[in-house]
Protein backbone atom coordinates (compact mmCIF):
# COMPACT_ATOMS: atom_id res chain seq x y z
CA UNK A 1 0.00 0.00 0.00
CA UNK A 2 3.01 2.06 0.99
CA UNK A 3 4.49 1.62 -2.35
CA UNK A 4 0.92 2.79 -4.39
CA UNK A 5 0.16 5.67 -2.45
CA UNK A 6 4.23 7.06 -3.50
CA UNK A 7 3.33 6.02 -6.61
CA UNK A 8 -0.33 8.19 -6.79
CA UNK A 9 1.57 11.17 -5.21
CA UNK A 10 4.41 11.07 -7.84
CA UNK A 11 1.67 10.68 -10.59
CA UNK A 12 -0.39 14.05 -8.99
CA UNK A 13 2.88 15.85 -8.81
CA UNK A 14 3.06 15.24 -12.40
CA UNK A 15 -0.12 16.64 -13.11
CA UNK A 16 -3.63 16.02 -14.13
CA UNK A 17 -3.84 12.34 -16.82
CA UNK A 18 -0.73 11.23 -15.39
CA UNK A 19 0.06 8.01 -14.06
CA UNK A 20 3.66 6.10 -12.26
CA UNK A 21 4.53 3.26 -11.63
CA UNK A 22 6.17 2.92 -8.04
CA UNK A 23 10.31 1.80 -8.48
CA UNK A 24 12.76 1.98 -6.02
CA UNK A 25 14.11 5.85 -6.99
CA UNK A 26 10.81 7.02 -6.37
CA UNK A 27 10.94 5.05 -2.73
CA UNK A 28 14.07 7.12 -2.47
CA UNK A 29 13.34 10.45 -3.42
CA UNK A 30 10.19 10.57 -0.93
CA UNK A 31 12.23 9.16 2.12
CA UNK A 32 14.89 11.86 1.47
CA UNK A 33 11.84 14.71 0.78
CA UNK A 34 10.50 13.25 4.26
CA UNK A 35 13.04 13.51 6.19
CA UNK A 36 14.19 17.01 5.19
CA UNK A 37 10.25 18.21 5.99
CA UNK A 38 10.67 16.41 8.96
CA UNK A 39 13.80 17.82 10.02
CA UNK A 40 13.26 21.21 8.89
CA UNK A 41 10.62 21.73 11.48
CA UNK A 42 13.82 21.45 13.73
CA UNK A 43 16.27 23.06 12.22
CA UNK A 44 15.69 26.77 13.50
CA UNK A 45 15.35 25.33 17.22
CA UNK A 46 18.74 22.88 16.75
CA UNK A 47 20.60 26.51 15.55
CA UNK A 48 21.45 24.36 12.13
CA UNK A 49 20.37 27.32 9.89
CA UNK A 50 22.76 29.83 8.93
CA UNK A 51 23.14 32.51 6.44
CA UNK A 52 25.80 33.13 4.07
CA UNK A 53 26.62 36.36 2.68
CA UNK A 54 27.50 36.99 -1.01
CA UNK A 55 28.60 40.17 -2.03
CA UNK A 56 27.12 41.87 -5.18
CA UNK A 57 29.71 43.96 -7.28
CA UNK A 58 29.63 46.56 -10.13
CA UNK A 59 31.50 44.78 -12.76
CA UNK A 60 33.17 47.54 -14.31
CA UNK A 61 33.69 49.40 -11.25
CA UNK A 62 34.17 46.43 -8.51
CA UNK A 63 32.75 48.93 -6.06
CA UNK A 64 30.34 46.34 -3.76
CA UNK A 65 26.73 47.75 -4.13
CA UNK A 66 24.97 45.09 -1.61
CA UNK A 67 25.11 41.60 -0.51
CA UNK A 68 22.71 38.87 -0.96
CA UNK A 69 21.73 36.93 1.68
CA UNK A 70 21.96 33.18 1.13
CA UNK A 71 20.41 30.39 3.95
CA UNK A 72 22.35 27.08 4.69
CA UNK A 73 21.08 24.18 6.55
CA UNK A 74 23.73 21.68 8.02
CA UNK A 75 21.50 19.18 9.84
CA UNK A 76 22.80 16.86 12.69
CA UNK A 77 21.68 14.23 10.82
CA UNK A 78 21.64 14.79 6.89
CA UNK A 79 24.68 16.38 6.65
CA UNK A 80 24.85 19.76 4.45
CA UNK A 81 21.26 19.85 2.87
CA UNK A 82 21.22 22.10 -0.63
CA UNK A 83 18.77 24.97 -0.81
CA UNK A 84 17.87 23.67 -3.85
CA UNK A 85 16.39 20.80 -1.91
CA UNK A 86 15.08 22.23 1.16
CA UNK A 87 13.69 25.82 -0.03
CA UNK A 88 11.07 24.07 -2.09
CA UNK A 89 10.04 22.05 0.51
CA UNK A 90 10.15 24.62 2.70
CA UNK A 91 7.74 26.80 0.31
CA UNK A 92 5.35 23.98 0.51
CA UNK A 93 4.53 23.93 3.98
CA UNK A 94 3.97 26.58 6.35
CA UNK A 95 7.96 26.30 7.27
CA UNK A 96 8.94 28.95 4.59
CA UNK A 97 7.92 31.63 6.73
CA UNK A 98 9.37 30.75 10.20
CA UNK A 99 13.01 30.66 8.01
CA UNK A 100 11.56 33.79 6.11
CA UNK A 101 11.08 35.64 9.38
CA UNK A 102 14.24 34.16 11.27
CA UNK A 103 16.41 35.17 8.55
CA UNK A 104 15.13 38.77 8.26
CA UNK A 105 15.62 38.95 11.95
CA UNK A 106 19.48 37.93 11.95
CA UNK A 107 20.69 39.72 8.56
CA UNK A 108 18.89 43.15 10.42
CA UNK A 109 20.71 41.83 13.58
CA UNK A 110 24.13 42.16 11.31
CA UNK A 111 23.82 45.36 9.41
CA UNK A 112 22.47 46.62 12.62
CA UNK A 113 25.70 46.48 14.28
CA UNK A 114 27.74 47.39 11.58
Amino acid sequence: MRHADAAMYHAKALGRGCYAFFDAELDQRNHRLMQIKHGLRHALSRNEISLVYQPEIHLETRDVFGYEVLMRWNSEELGAVSPAEFIPVAEESDIIADLTSWMMLQACRIYCRN
